[in-house]
């Protein structure tokens, strides 16, 4: 029994070290900085999905063992206490980030709807000949 405790709080440490490294990633992505380029933000989705499958891979079974079968000793309610503050911390970043991509996709939305008005406007005009200046390029 004294193995499995060991064991559960070397997990807890694992997990909340993975849990800084989401959390460090999150604080230092702006996510706002990659609205120009769909590469760089792959990249940043795609290296914040590795961090949270390596959290997945620290034994899935093992974390809710982890819940559940601890003593109360002041150190793992310590840890435990630090895990919920940084699992907090990680959710308001999210909360942040998904603010800042509802006004990205309303800034995307905006800019779709005048383009789709030029286009239109510009079709008028070019099927004016008057108004596209075709009337000017006539030879007499």
């Amino acid at each position: 029994m004294e193995g499995m405790t060991i064991g559960a709080d070397e997990t807890r440490l694992l997990v909340r070290n993975k849990l800084l490294q989401i959390l460090e990633h999150s604080m230092n992505t702006n996510f706002s900085a990659t609205e120009h380029s769909v590469e760089e933000y792959i990249e940043m989705v795609e290296s914040r999905q590795i961090l949270f499958d390596d959290l997945a891979a620290l034994a899935p079974q093992g974390l809710k063992d982890v819940a559940v079968s601890l003593p109360d000793s002041p150190g793992n309610l310590k840890l435990g206490a630090e895990i919920k503050d940084i699992v907090r911390r990680i959710a308001a970043r999210e909360e942040h980030h998904n603010k800042q991509a509802e006004g990205m996709m309303m800034d995307l939305r905006k800019g779709l709807k005048e383009i789709n008005t030029e286009k239109s406007i510009n079709s008028v005009y070019s099927n004016d000949s008057y108004e596209s200046g075709m009337i000017f390029n006539t030879k007499n």
